[in-house]
């Protein structure tokens, strides 16, 4: 895995780049991340990052972004581009983004 130095809106900052970003759009408000990575098909131990972002009162916009560690993981998240989690029924755009983008829209990245 390689990491990239970036300066984001705070600062410096050193974020690990596996093979796939991404970024996921028209998630459900209330999704979990556990329903998240579940619905995904990726395994915890494959996400080197996981954002859900918020909007400014803090509540889940339905956008989140994701690092994963190896190909197949991302591949099989690309599958699941517009499909509809089980119990909602509003599809989730999953798309291949790089770490610039997931910067500039959640700024810091959290451990």
């Amino acid at each position: 895995m390689v990491s990239k130095n970036w300066t984001g809106p705070r600062g410096n900052q050193t974020i690990p780049d596996g093979p796939f970003t991404l970024h996921l759009r028209g998630l459900p408000f209330k999704a979990t991340k556990a329903e998240i990575l579940n619905f995904m098909e990726i395994r915890r131990e494959q996400v080197v990052k996981f954002v859900i972002c918020r909007n400014d009162d803090g509540r889940p916009s339905g956008e989140a972004f994701m690092i994963v560690s190896d190909q197949i993981a991302g591949q099989m998240a690309l599958n699941q581009h517009k499909a509809v989690m089980p119990g909602y029924t509003r599809y989730i755009e999953v798309l291949r983004c790089d770490v610039k983008k997931m910067i500039d829209k959640v700024g810091n990245i959290p451990d």
